[in-house]
């Protein structure tokens, strides 16, 4: 027992009474898809460029095989329909026979092979499907929209069918190249929204949005689904399950099997306008295996750049049952993305299920960076709503900056992480959750039971992690072959090598993952063999069922084969561990039994094999019999006499595992007992003092020698104190159980006692042990009152209505008893057919409303069970009623879920409630448009839909003054683009202008890029003759148009070298030239006008907006050097960039210079003219 300094929201009970439930693993899909490819073998329809693709499949016949001659296009949408028959209609290219084999990817290069299907912005998929359509496979077709955007581009079921006999099925997507257009939105590659489905070998990319995007997503097919060896490129999410509610009740997509692919996200995307999420998302799925794929890029756009997302959601709150359950992650490769695993384990605030039995293994995670955002962290694991079950996290190994994993909400249950190579870099926080310290803090809190073990972590400080891990300075102290390389072996001087519970190396299973994700990005690999789904055989062959076994050396033994190899064989004690795995035969360990506590034990022998298939044997029943080191004999000499009170700290002596069981050795308290193990404080019970058994732990338990005085009926109650809801102790009498599980509450704080317990225990006269055990911690124990029950007369109880014989129905039949007892009635529980009937009534009248419509017409018993405060019961005798209720009218399927109506033929009331007798809310007018956002509801000979109206009241009308709502097609876009001039010379500028109507966005390409307003100017300066076209976009499709420039070169003359230009009649010029329009450059040489030693300014320069600077110089005198530059200027016109620097120097004893002007122009330096402008030295010392 520890001192606890933690506190939790809840401790989760872990199985039955003191036993901790066994590791349960995810079931993999029950069925897996055979795609096999056959030769059709009856009628070839060809159908070659212009001709009727619809008509052929409307004529096609089950067996039959449509040949599209390759390099045609054909325009849909397209709808498969519903035929007779169960033979397969194959849709294929003509060039099949040049497309690569089955089980070998296609790509963009082998588009030529392929017939295209195109279809138009807003009309739906390229193909449909009619209801219950099935039984057609497509292979080496290219699908691709013509405009944006596109939503499902195969819609293959459209997700809201009411039934599953709706649903399409046995439908193939074979070698195809499926994709979005460039630059322009693409929501959706195939929608999976049916049944048997398969995409295979196939290529789809370019799916992208500014809101979501999926290259494969699926909501409302209940399975299975086969998604392998495919490249799959979306913004969103590459592959998705669930995201919407389905409208069939229950369905959860299940059964899915992906494997093989490659998932990608083009980095270009980081510096372009679509929102990117994630590479892999489930939010409603059932029995998922998820194995070799290989996931690239994910970063901070519209999420936090996770990789992969398992989040439960009830998406639209319409989908209570809503989950993620039995799902396999295992031999994948997930690397250079912002973090690795982002789990919710409940919808919040939508009501859902809980997360249960997930396996993540042998995964890679690299480059877990802020590279790719802000995080680099591996897990953030949260559950507010409700707490997963089953989760392990086993044998990867992963690189990442920031934490390993993060928890916030609530406590979970079952948690194992095991096996993992997963550091702590230095400056984060290792495994951490809200308002708790890192390691074990954190881990007692969110994840109470859990198995935390053989994990490497690099980095971590060894004191505040559970012990069995383990704890290098770094990752280059792991010892892999190449960790730089990215070769994860570990050496053979690895310490971690062999190291793992199972005995294999710890860290992913490098060999089987480069065997699974071998052909992952290739796709070139020939087609997968189906997963191995045959559990092995295994059997205990010793001990014997019944034997009884003592001593530290008992032989267990099992024998286990497999349809493929068996790889384990993992020994199990009353559902726990028993040694390490077994990985070779013989399948045999050394049990010392002396270990385990005297009496009745389980084993069992769990076999696995290379695919996770496991098998578990049948149970053998021993018993432990041990001499005891010591002997029990009573605390106080005598037994304690019953009924009494007993201190709870004066268990019997003996020592461990005599009189007590303690986790931890030591006596924490240290003021009573103190040789003893078992931790013992003092009480600060008002009500007892004395001492206080501190901080019961699961599995732990004293025993108590008692003598019971009289044969009879007692009631058994602890006195307990603690800060947590969820926790439980039961008694033994003689090591049977005779009170259960008894849950101790919350009660207020370690300082407040209650007495907690359970009546009609009978007890025989005479000596007898007791034993307390915990069997959720954590709570302190005081004292343990065993009272006598004196009464022993049962209730009387008999039902009133509804009477014997009687015919019932509809919601409200009045069911109700009456109850009386010799000293008073706590409970009556009414019962169906033995069967719970609502919640027990515990004050009078006894009586509850039964809805009659949730059970089968046929006739029924009812009874009624009261209870009194001494646990005695009666049932009533049995009354027979015959349920006969009307079914319920069809429902209508005018509308669906988020279809848009319009009110006709006048004033349509609206209601709070579907009925007649709801609340009016008010009404809406012929023309009102609205929204289906619930229903139908037949009542009161109407069928209602709730209404979300545009404007006005919302609530539920009658469908009878409603109808579908198609609004008209947006009008096009028009666009007026032109430059002026048309014509310029190199270094001029020319002004685009456009303007255009109905649209949302233009964007610039050829000679220019991005975005552009709507309507606008720019001026643009092309080197040479440039085409420029811009493209504007609105809900009505989109507009282009192009214009060009042409630019003719100048050629510049050789510089003049007439010598000295004219000088200025000023006697105070020094020298003076005049520009006078020249396109030229020029040389002038400069003479002096004597032994002068003038001092110089300059004047008349060029001027520029913000005007210009004058240098001045040294004495011109002829001895000394004299340097100046013209100044730097600027045009406003952007024709230029500047003025280069006009620079001239006299060398000592010259008199003579010669000076060049030029401009710089963005091409480079090319002569230019200044118009009547001068430039002027004059001698203001003449």
């Amino acid at each position: 027992m520890r001192r606890l300094i933690l506190k939790a929201a809840a401790l989760l009970l872990l199985g039955g009474p003191g036993v901790l439930q066994a590791e349960i693993l995810p079931q993999l899909p029950q069925s897996f898809l055979d795609t096999t490819y056959a030769e059709p073998t009856g009628t070839v329809r060809p159908v070659n460029a212009g001709g009727d693709l619809q008509d052929a499949i409307n004529a096609a016949a089950p067996g039959d095989v449509i040949v599209l001659q390759a390099g045609a296009t054909f325009t849909g949408p397209f709808t498969l329909p519903n035929k007779t028959g169960t033979g397969w209609i194959y849709i294929r290219s003509s060039a099949y026979a040049n497309l690569p084999s089955p089980g070998t990817r296609v790509n963009p290069s082998q588009a030529s092979l392929m017939p295209k299907i195109e279809v138009a912005a807003n009309q739906g998929g390229a193909i449909q499907t009619a209801s219950g359509a099935h039984h057609y496979r497509f292979i080496g077709i290219e699908f691709v929209p013509t405009g944006s955007p596109t939503y499902g581009l195969l819609q293959l079921g459209w997700g809201s069918e009411p039934n599953e006999a709706a649903l399409p099925n046995n439908i193939v997507v074979d070698r195809c190249y499926i994709h979005g257009p460039a630059g322009q939105q693409a929501g959706r590659g195939v929608a999976l929204n049916g049944k048997s489905m398969a995409v295979i070998d196939s290529y789809l990319s370019d799916f992208k949005d500014t809101f979501d995007a999926q290259a494969i997503a699926g909501w409302n097919g209940a399975g299975p689904f086969k998604i392998v060896n495919n490249y799959l490129e979306a913004t969103g999410e590459n592959i998705l399950f669930g995201g919407a509610d389905p409208t069939i009740v229950d369905l959860v997509p299940s059964d899915i099997e992906i494997r093989g692919n490659h998932l990608f996200k083009p980095t270009a995307w980081r510096t372009q306008l679509w929102t990117v999420k994630n590479l892999f998302e489930l939010k409603n799925a059932r029995r998922v295996l998820f194995e070799g794929n290989v996931l690239e890029h994910s970063w901070v756009s519209g999420q936090d750049g996770y990789a992969i997302l398992l989040t439960v959601r009830n998406q639209d709150g319409g989908a209570p049952w809503s989950t993620i359950e039995d799902v396999t992650l295992r031999k994948n490769i997930i690397r250079h993305a912002n973090a690795g695993l982002d789990i919710l384990t409940a919808d919040d605030p939508n009501v859902s299920q809980n997360m249960k039995r997930v396996l993540i293994e042998d995964n890679v995670f690299e480059d877990l960076s802020t590279t790719w955002g802000s995080l680099g962290r591996f897990i953030v694991y949260l559950g507010y709503a409700g707490a997963s079950e089953d989760m392990t996290i086993e044998h990867n190994t992963a690189f990442y900056e920031e934490n390993m994993l993060n928890a916030d909400g609530i406590p979970h249950l079952r948690f194992i992480y095991r096996n993992n190579i997963t550091p702590r870099p230095a400056s984060t926080s290792g495994f951490i959750g809200t308002g708790q310290g890192e390691g074990t803090s954190t881990l007692n809190t969110y994840f109470p039971g859990y198995v935390f073990a053989k994990n490497v972590l690099a980095g971590a400080t060894p004191a505040i992690y559970p012990k069995d891990n383990f704890f290098p300075p770094a990752n280059a102290d792991v010892d892999f072959v190449d960790l730089a390389g990215g070769d994860y072996h570990l050496a053979a001087s690895s310490p971690y090598k062999n190291a793992g519970t199972d005995g294999k190396d710890i860290g992913a299973d490098v060999d089987a993952l480069n065997a699974a994700t071998a052909c992952a990005v290739s796709g070139a690999c020939g087609t997968l063999p189906p997963p191995d789904t045959t559990p092995p055989t295994v059997s205990l062959s010793a001990p014997t069922s019944g034997a009884t076994v003592s001593g530290s050396a008992v032989t267990v033994s099992a024998d286990a084969s497999d349809n493929i190899s068996v790889v384990g064989v993992q020994f199990k004690l009353d559902g726990m561990n028993l040694g390490a795995e077994l990985t070779t035969v013989p399948y045999s360990i050394s049990w010392n039994t002396t270990t385990t506590s005297n009496g009745g034990h389980t084993l069992t022998a769990v076999a696995r094999d290379a695919a996770g298939n496991v098998a578990t044997s049948a149970t053998v029943g021993v018993t432990v019999s041990n001499v005891a080191p010591g002997t029990r004999t009573p605390y106080n000499g005598t037994p304690a006499p019953v009924p009494g009170v007993i201190e709870a700290e004066n268990f019997d002596r003996g020592g461990e595992g005599v009189a007590y069981h303690d986790n931890v050795a030591g006596n924490a308290g240290g003021l009573y007992r103190t040789a003893e193990d078992v931790d013992i404080i003092a009480s600060c019970d008002p009500v007892r003092g004395g001492y206080v058994v501190n901080n019961f732990e699961t599995g732990e338990w004293m025993e108590y020698t008692i003598n019971v005085i009289q044969t009879g009926t007692y009631r058994i109650a602890a006195r307990v104190s603690s800060e947590f809801t969820s926790t439980a102790y039961h008694v033994e009498i003689d090591r049977m159980n005779v009170t259960g599980s008894v849950m101790v509450p919350n009660t207020g704080g370690w300082c407040i006692f209650q007495d907690v317990g359970v009546g009609g225990v009978s007890l025989s006269a005479g000596p007898h042990v007791l034993r307390i055990q915990s069997d959720v911690q954590y709570f302190n124990i005081n004292s343990i009152a065993i009272t006598a029950v004196t009464d022993t007369t049962p209730p009387t109880v008999s039902l009133v209505a509804p009477p014997n014989g009687a015919t019932v129905s509809g919601a409200g039949v009045t069911v109700s008893a009456t109850a009386s007892d010799n000293v008073g009635v706590v409970g009556v529980q009414f019962q169906l057919d033995g069967v719970n009937l609502g919640a027990e009534v515990t004050a009078s009248p006894y009586a509850i409303s039964w809805n009659s419509t949730t059970a089968s017409n046929a006739t029924h018993t009812l009874s009624a069970v009261a209870r009194d405060a001494a646990g005695n019961t009666a049932t009533s005798a049995a009354v027979s009623v015959t349920i006969s209720n009307a079914a319920p009218p069809p429902s209508s399927t005018k509308f669906s879920l988020n279809d848009r109506v319009q009110v006709i033929n006048g004033t349509l009331n609206v209601r709070s409630t579907p009925t007649t007798a709801g609340t009016l809310l008010g009404s809406q007018s012929i023309g009102a448009l609205g929204t289906v956002i619930g229903g139908p509801v037949n009542a009161d000979g109407f069928n209602w839909w709730n209404i979300n109206y545009d404007t006005g009241v919302d609530g539920w009308s009658v469908e009878d003054n409603l109808v579908k709502y198609v609004a008209p097609p947006p009008p096009a876009p028009t666009l007026s683009f032109s430059a002026s001039p048309t014509s310029i010379t190199s270094g001029q500028s020319s002004t685009l202008s456009w303007s255009s109507t109905n649209a949302t966005s233009c964007t610039a390409s050829n000679g220019w890029t991005g975005t552009k307003a709507i309507s606008g100017t720019q001026a643009v300066t092309p080197t040479a003759t440039t085409t420029y076209t811009l493209a504007c976009t609105g809900s009505g499709g989109t507009a282009t148009q192009s214009t060009t420039v042409t630019v003719s070169s100048v050629t510049p003359p050789p510089p003049s070298t007439t010598g000295q230009e004219t000088i200025c009649s000023d006697p105070n010029v020094f020298f003076c030239d005049n520009f006078e329009n020249r396109a030229t450059g020029f040389d002038d040489l400069l003479t002096s006008k004597g032994s002068k030693t003038p001092a110089w300014s300059m004047s008349g320069s060029p001027t520029s907006p913000n005007g210009v600077a004058v240098s001045t110089g040294q004495a011109f005198d002829g001895t000394k050097s004299m340097a100046f530059n013209m100044p730097v200027c600027s045009w406003t016109d952007n024709q230029f960039s500047g003025c280069g620097a006009g620079y001239g120097s006299v060398p000592v004893g010259k008199s003579d210079f010669y000076m060049r002007h030029y401009v710089m122009w963005p091409s480079g330096y090319q002569w230019s003219p200044i118009a009547d402008k001068h430039i002027a030295f004059l001698n203001t010392n003449a």
